[in-house]
């Protein structure tokens, strides 16, 4: 008998807290800046609350959005993504 498959992954702790602190990078990034959330998400040509929810660490970014989120900031990536 095959084991049976799930049709969601399971959560990684790690991710969660990956996910979490690179909200917080974007959000602090954002404010550094004095960029509004409006203001932020139309130069990544997103919505709000979509960047609300990444700075949230509630929804994962790709790596297209990565870059441009890196891009919005003028900072490399790695710096967008160092985790303390």
């Amino acid at each position: 008998m095959k084991p049976q498959r799930s049709t969601s992954r399971p959560e990684i702790k790690e991710l969660r807290e990956l996910r979490r602190a690179l909200g917080e990078n974007i959000h602090r990034m954002r404010v550094t800046r004095q960029m509004t959330l409006h203001e932020c998400a139309d130069k990544a040509h997103i919505y709000p609350q979509t960047l609300d929810y990444y700075e949230m660490g509630r929804r994962q970014l790709d790596l297209d959005m990565l870059a441009i989120l890196a891009a919005v900031f003028g900072v490399k990536l790695a710096e967008l993504l160092a985790v303390e």
